[in-house]
């Protein structure tokens, strides 16, 4: 601090039982921590294939960081992600950034699906003998976790600039 640098440590968020990075050492670290970033992102993988960032998910992150330990949501930035996913089923698959995304969309011309419970868009396809389901952000997706952050009064921390498409910033 007395250099003018600041300090952000990126945190994991919480999953299924997990809990690395507790309310309590969010506290405890605050004095030292300029902004913590949670990683409410990947909470799906090629093992357990689903949406990259399910809405009831991120919140559930953020209350317990700020309400179970009583903490203030300044230092919090809640990632978000720009990135998709493109699995296999049952299993298998990986990240897709919005280059990989354009030409999916090109060659398969698929109709984009809502996840009401998730809140974000997804749409499947067959290819190379495999039945696959993507996850991209969306404008109505970015806009469900930018309102959900703002309720909490965080801020925002984007994982990663140049993986999504341009007119995503325009929401921010």
């Amino acid at each position: 601090k007395k250099e003018g640098m600041e300090l952000i440590l990126v945190i994991p968020a919480y999953h299924q039982g997990h809990d690395l990075f507790t309310a309590n050492e969010y506290k405890e670290l605050s004095p030292y921590v300029h902004r913590f970033s949670l990683m409410t992102y990947d909470h799906s993988n090629a093992q357990k294939p689903g949406p990259n960032a399910p809405i009831k998910w991120v919140e559930q992150c953020v209350k317990m960081l700020l309400e179970e330990g009583g903490n203030k949501p300044e230092k919090l930035l809640v990632g978000m992600n720009l990135y998709g996913n493109d699995f296999t089923l049952p299993k298998g698959g990986g990240a897709i950034i919005y280059r990989d995304y354009l030409k999916l969309l090109e060659a398969q011309k698929p109709k984009l699906k809502w996840d009401k419970e998730a809140k974000e868009h997804y749409f499947t396809y067959k290819g190379a003998g495999f039945n696959h389901k993507v996850y991209y952000p969306t404008l109505e997706s970015i806009q469900a976790r930018i309102d959900l952050i703002a309720k909490y009064k965080c801020g925002i921390s984007l994982w990663e600039i140049g993986q999504g498409f341009d007119y995503f910033y325009d929401l921010l």
